[in-house]
């Protein structure tokens, strides 16, 4: 797992069970001017689910919310 994998999976288990928004999480690994870069989040959690997911393709663990961000399923 990269470092910025790791920090990413950190901040959303940090929030198991709430939406985390896809802004705040692109802050979080590249700083506040980095709000809107939404297809590297999605190739970043993609890559997370590839490590993490039995089946990528239907998540259990991290799981989207549509619009609004990622969270990470509550345990």
């Amino acid at each position: 797992m990269t470092p910025r994998e790791f920090d990413a999976l950190q901040l959303l288990m940090a929030h198991a069970g709430r939406p985390v928004m896809h802004a705040r999480i692109l802050a979080a690994l590249r700083g506040p001017d980095n709000g809107n870069d939404r297809a590297y989040l999605r190739v970043l959690i993609g890559q997370l689910r590839k490590k993490l997911e039995d089946d990528p393709a239907n998540p259990t663990y991290i799981l989207t919310d549509s619009y609004i961000g990622y969270r990470f399923r509550e345990p």
